[in-house]
């Protein structure tokens, strides 16, 4: 029997409302910083004196405790620093253009400072069959940046089971439905409400998605299924080592333990949408990893994780 308190992803954010300021808010997440562009120089080993870099600089911030800048990385000169305070400025533009559901509900900086987010929670799923507990998803939009150069601006849909905070990713269903979108900076507030209008619209195609991949997965499954889906999944030819077949086999005995949970087919059935659940909330939370490097990596997108639970997805709905 597995008995644990899951860590809510909500632990990388710091907890806001619309009753504070903006500066408030960034005080709050430790994110009102500004960030610097600093030339890049480096040592002519002829001279042994030091040049500029053209069209190269170095973003960075002031350390809040040694006052010390913090280099992160090289960027070209048409690089355009995004403050913090501008991606809540477009979480409160969605928050205005919802029609109510939408709160502001955290912000805060991953990697040291070099990101930074708002998330936006706008409507819920509920996942009970007899719909009479708190069991749902509740469906968020993260507007994040970098300051590192690795990404723009970015709006992403994420979908977390209230009653563990386990994260979903799928596949789109819909042709029309989008899991992300990247977006230059857009300076006035007219622009600001035509991409909230964009954004809103892709989050309720994909939250659609989502209604009908539950449907689509709440199909019985037999015991002999369930494992042959996990060999797919963490194959045992694969493990050519001592360590990796007892790996292999610990996570097998895990999902499956997961999978037998009573929030899981104990309230779905022996179903693919029961195993979809235990093999999510595996990697969100019982993976050998670090517990806030966990959440992290189940947070953001476009990593291993999130390729994982999309190729397990794959693999239940198409097997």
């Amino acid at each position: 029997m597995i008995v644990y308190k899951a860590p809510s992803w909500h632990k990388i954010g710091e907890a806001v409302n619309q009753t504070l300021s903006k500066e408030e808010m960034l005080k709050k997440a430790d994110a009102d910083y500004e960030v610097i562009l600093s030339p890049v120089q480096v040592e002519d080993l002829r001279t042994g004196k030091f040049v500029t870099v053209e069209d190269r600089y170095v973003t960075g911030r002031l350390d809040p405790t040694t006052l010390e800048l913090q280099n992160w990385e090289v960027v070209k000169g048409r690089y355009q620093v995004v403050s913090n305070e501008v991606i809540i400025d477009k979480a409160i533009a969605i928050v205005n253009k919802s029609s109510g559901d939408a709160v502001l509900e955290s912000v805060g900086t991953l990697d040291g400072g070099r990101k930074f987010f708002a998330c936006v929670r706008t409507t819920q799923l509920t996942l009970s069959p007899n719909k009479t507990n708190d069991d749902v998803i509740d469906n968020y939009i993260v507007i994040m940046t970098s300051h590192d150069g690795s990404i723009p601006i970015c709006y992403y849909n994420l979908d977390s089971r209230r009653i563990n905070s386990t994260i979903y990713r799928f596949s789109p269903i819909s042709e029309h439905a989008s899991f992300s979108l990247r977006k230059r900076h857009t300076p006035n507030a007219t622009d600001r409400l035509e991409e909230a209008s964009e954004v809103l619209m892709m989050r309720d195609v994909w939250t659609k998605d989502l209604a009908n991949v539950i449907q689509i997965m709440s199909v019985e499954l037999k015991d002999y299924q369930v494992n042959d889906y996990l060999k797919k999944l963490w194959s045992f030819l694969d493990a050519n080592t001592k360590k990796k077949r007892e790996y292999t086999e610990f996570v097998h005995e895990r999902v499956k333990q997961l999978y037998d949970s009573k929030i899981n087919s104990g309230l779905f059935g022996q179903t693919k949408w029961a195993l979809y659940n235990a093999i999510c909330e595996f990697y969100d939370f019982h993976r050998n990893v670090d517990e806030f490097d966990a959440v992290q990596q189940s947070f953001e997108i476009d990593n291993l994780v999130h390729r994982d639970k999309v190729v397990a997805y794959k693999i239940l709905t198409e097997g």
